[in-house]
């Protein structure tokens, strides 16, 4: 009897799987869009259904929702402004980001020949959790029904800057008319000629008290125009009132008073430039996990992840330094022990600007087939597996340290992780996500996303911070890897490639606010 070709059967197998989920991918359907109130009574929207999933093009469904949308594609990235609220998504992440809190999919957005397309069941029931629950996708019967409620203004938020006070309303269409006035009980007045916002949305529109240089802010609907009274602390120089071009968000500026008599020391170009400097990224703190008495996990043929993480940190800093010229810190240079709270208190001290702690993965088995990178974000996590290699990564504090410091946080204290991170979600989804591509480019390393989990070592970070994961050194294929200097040369390129893109973008985020 002839032996059958082994290969043959594997290569058949992979045309066998890549017909059957293309077959599937390609189901294309149409889910039925409803407006409420609307005298036109359905359009269609075309969705590709995997299992019990529907996915839309992002750009068609931003057409349903009537809403802007801004495509990156080098990024893979998009942000639509359902309601005047900016959502984000990435290609091949599980991650949303609505106004500053992220969520998580149950499935990636999908990326293909440079469109991106939304998991529709769970997007929706993502956007309902945080808006305004105008929004009903029933599955079975696959219509979308869409409650606009005749608003196209909504959210009120204040930023404090040093030089005065911005007040942001989301907008989800464009405006041509705005006006100012001085009331007669002392307050400014602010007119959205055509503006329409729904007083009774509590959620999303406040009557804000005390905030900063302002005592209050009052919104009243009028027939044909929204008046909003500015209550103030103290007299500002200057106000005006713009519409953001890409966001549709509409920006009041109050410009702070200057003391009587004094005359400012610098002019405007030095303090924009003074600004910047504050939120320019100059400084990385690299932090090789374990060290010392710690080793960490330990690979099939005894490679330490002490050493793994040490040696791949150290080549990144050389890179960091020789190409962008930055200021590299790290927690440890050599093979010793630093406490987990030493790490970032470390990080704040020097005033770090990202805080990137690098690891090498491991089940708990002592041979795994699972292999491949993933990179985790701060969050109290119900994921298992994410739990699973946070208490690994964690267990050094039952072995070497003394427990009762981090009681707190070992009990997964919800608002203290929250309270840790919030201010830095955002960022540190964006630093994770092109982290992880760039690496995946490098190495072809097999790609397990960006997830989330209670990482002691990033608690109180104030910085955007992540944990990489480098690969399991008790998979075969991965501990080979990591343990060739080519290969570890490769990992530290990926991460600085990331790095320097994660900058680039920030930069431009600088340019644009300022």
């Amino acid at each position: 009897m002839k032996m059958i070709d082994k290969n043959k059967i594997f290569y058949l197998i992979i045309v066998i799987s890549i017909y059957l989920f293309n077959s599937i991918f390609a189901e294309i359907k149409e889910v039925s869009v409803k407006y409420k109130g609307s005298v036109n009574d359905i359009t269609p929207l075309r969705v590709s259904q995997i299992g019990d999933v529907c996915f839309v093009s992002a750009k068609e469904l931003a057409k349903k929702l009537q809403c802007n949308i801004v495509i990156n594609k080098p990024l893979r990235k998009a942000v639509l402004y359902p309601e005047g609220i900016q959502v984000k998504i990435s290609g091949e992440n599980p991650f949303m980001m609505i106004g500053e809190n992220v969520y998580q999919l149950p499935v990636e957005v999908k990326y293909n020949v440079d469109e991106l397309f939304i998991p529709l069941n769970y997007f929706i029931e993502n956007l309902n959790d945080a808006l305004s629950g105008r929004y009903v996708f029933n599955k079975n019967e696959r219509v979308l029904e869409i409650d606009l409620g005749g608003y196209n203004l909504r959210g009120i938020f204040i930023d404090e800057k040093k030089n005065g006070t911005l007040i942001r309303i989301g907008a989800s269409e464009k405006f041509k008319k705005f006006s100012s006035l001085s009331l007669p009980s002392g307050e400014l007045g602010f007119q959205i000629i055509g503006g329409k916002i729904d007083t009774l949305d509590k959620a999303n529109y406040p009557s804000i008290e005390k905030n900063g240089n302002i005592r209050k802010i009052i919104i009243d609907q009028m027939e044909d125009l929204i008046q909003i009274s500015v209550n103030l602390q103290e007299d500002v120089e200057g106000h005006v009132i713009t519409q953001d071009e890409e966001s549709k968000e509409i920006q009041i500026s109050l410009t702070g008073k200057m003391p009587e008599g004094s005359k400012p020391t610098v002019n405007i170009a030095e303090i924009l430039k003074e600004q910047k400097k504050n939120w320019e990224i100059n400084t990385i703190v690299l932090d090789a996990g374990h060290g010392g008495k710690d080793p960490g996990t330990r690979g099939i043929n005894g490679t330490k992840e002490k050493d793994i993480t040490l040696d791949i940190t150290k080549r990144l800093g050389s890179l960091l330094k020789k190409n962008l010229k930055l200021d590299v810190k790290y927690t440890r240079l050599a093979d010793k022990f630093v406490p987990l709270w030493e790490r970032t208190r470390y990080a704040n001290s020097v005033k770090g600007k990202l805080f990137i702690s690098i690891h090498a993965n491991s089940t708990g088995r002592r041979i795994t087939n699972v292999r491949g990178m993933e990179i985790y974000l701060l969050s109290s996590s119900k994921d298992k597996s994410s739990i699973e290699v946070a208490k690994r990564e964690n267990k050094v504090i039952e072995e070497y340290e003394n427990v009762e410091r981090y009681n707190q946080i070992l009990k997964g204290d919800n608002m203290l992780f929250s309270m840790m991170q919030s201010g830095f979600v955002k960022e540190s989804e964006e630093l994770a996500s092109l982290l992880l591509d760039d690496v995946i480019k490098k190495t072809k390393v097999v790609k397990r996303g960006v997830k989330q989990g209670g990482f002691v070592v990033l608690v109180g970070a104030s910085m955007p911070s992540v944990l990489v994961e480098v690969g399991f050194l008790n998979n075969r294929i991965d501990e080979t890897n990591l343990r060739r200097r080519e290969y570890r040369q490769k990992v530290a390129e990926g991460l600085f490639e990331g790095i320097r893109e994660f900058i680039r973008s920030s930069r431009r985020e600088i340019a644009r606010v300022n």
